[in-house]
């Protein structure tokens, strides 16, 4: 009689392996919590008619480790800090942005996208869909720097009344995800979205190795160079009322960046051709690729889809047959925080420095060195790297001399 013995296998017991969600851009949850948080958080807090040393060394920071709690939304573990909130929200007093509850809604009621078209070429930036405020990607140099002139900027935009073309400041933040730390500086929006930018430069005064790449100006919005505003003869045509107020704004502010050995800084010039709306299909803001800005709604609706869109592109606007009625739909230049319109009200410039967080330290006194054995002693005054006096002198005769 045959017995048939069944061997028996041992199994070993494997634990199931979750499967979390994970957003497309998992950053954009993050940032978007982390902003709705602190305003929370600075709801609790009583306002001070002087803040105190100790504000400017601050934080608030949050750890968050979930467990299978709402996955499909954030991820599972995330870190958000926020440097000096009482310091930033009085400079948002200061810049008019008081009123928390839209600039909370401008960041967590739409999903913000990226956007490369709002300052330099190399920069990278997040920006909400109605295109009021921005937050740029920035080092952890840049945020040690920006620890070090905080205090001096505060006390000049309290100085100043907050008539400055300096960036607007308004938060900082680090948002850890998924063991990568992301280093975000809050700006106001330099550019109007009803007004769509037809031209846009960076200046600084420099004409050695100041001109748009090839790639660069394959883009639909090209950022040009010194080189290529010379070359274009362009103009900011604003008249000499205007000029001398911009031109005083402009000494006060460089003024300050020299005190604080600062260079590399540029003056970012939109340029809106109202001669130009009869070509363009709609006064919207600069152009958004959605398809780089990624998915508005995870679900994909056609109605949602086209609010998106329509978001993205800035504030809607009658496209009418009237020229008067596309007139009017536009924001006076008077509200704008950088806009001036031209003499001849044939164009309205946004005008605005930027990147001024960079320190004359060894690295740049070194990249002054190799410069200026690269293109010759001769040359020296006109590199983009040279002491903050010199390049403060010759950024404000360059301007100057570009305005009428």
């Amino acid at each position: 009689m045959d017995i048939h013995v069944k061997k028996s296998r041992k199994v070993k017991g494997v634990r199931q392996k979750l499967k979390l969600f994970r957003a497309n851009e998992p950053l954009k949850s993050v940032i978007m919590w982390g902003i709705s948080y602190s305003f929370e958080q600075l709801n609790h807090v009583n306002k001070r008619t002087m803040l105190l040393p100790d504000d400017f060394k601050s934080y608030l920071k949050v750890k968050v480790d979930n467990h299978l709690f709402n996955k499909d939304n954030m991820p599972s573990r995330f870190q958000f800090k926020e440097y000096c909130p009482l310091v930033f929200a009085d400079l948002r007093a200061k810049f008019g942005v008081a009123d928390s509850a839209d600039l909370l809604s401008s960041w967590t009621k739409r999903q913000p996208h990226w956007d490369s078209s709002l300052g330099r070429a190399d920069a990278r930036f997040l920006c909400t869909q109605n295109r009021r405020y921005v937050l740029r990607l920035i080092t952890c140099e840049e945020v040690e720097q920006v620890h070090q002139v905080l205090q001096a900027y505060h006390g000049y935009i309290v100085e100043c009344s907050a008539a400055t073309l300096l960036p607007q400041y308004l938060a900082m933040y680090r948002a850890t995800v998924e063991d990568t730390d992301y280093y975000l500086l809050m700006m106001r929006c330099v550019f109007n979205p009803r007004y769509k930018i037809h031209r846009k430069y960076d200046l600084k005064g420099s004409t050695i190795d100041r001109e748009a790449s090839e790639k660069e100006r394959s883009k639909e919005l090209p950022t040009y160079k010194d080189v290529d505003f010379v070359t274009a003869r362009e103009c900011i045509e604003v008249g000499p009322a205007e000029k001398a107020r911009l031109m005083s704004t402009l000494r006060a502010d460089v003024d300050f960046l020299q005190r604080e050995n600062l260079m590399d800084y540029s003056l970012l010039v939109g340029v809106h051709d109202r001669s130009r709306l009869g070509e363009d299909e709609a006064v919207d803001g600069a152009p958004c690729d959605l398809d780089e800005a990624g998915e508005a709604d995870a679900d994909g609706a056609d109605s949602e889809a086209e609010e998106a869109a329509a978001a993205a592109a800035g504030a809607t606007v009658s496209a009418g047959d009237d020229d008067d009625e596309e007139e009017a739909a536009l924001v006076a230049p008077s509200e704008e925080s950088f806009a001036v319109t031209s003499a001849s009200g044939q164009c309205v410039y946004f005008i605005s420095i930027i990147s001024i967080l960079t320190k004359y330290g060894v690295r740049k006194r070194t990249a002054q060195t190799y410069k200026s054995m690269k293109h010759g002693s001769s040359s020296e005054n006109q590199l983009s790297t040279v002491r903050p006096e010199v390049y403060a002198r010759r950024f404000l005769e360059f301007i100057e001399a570009s305005m009428q």
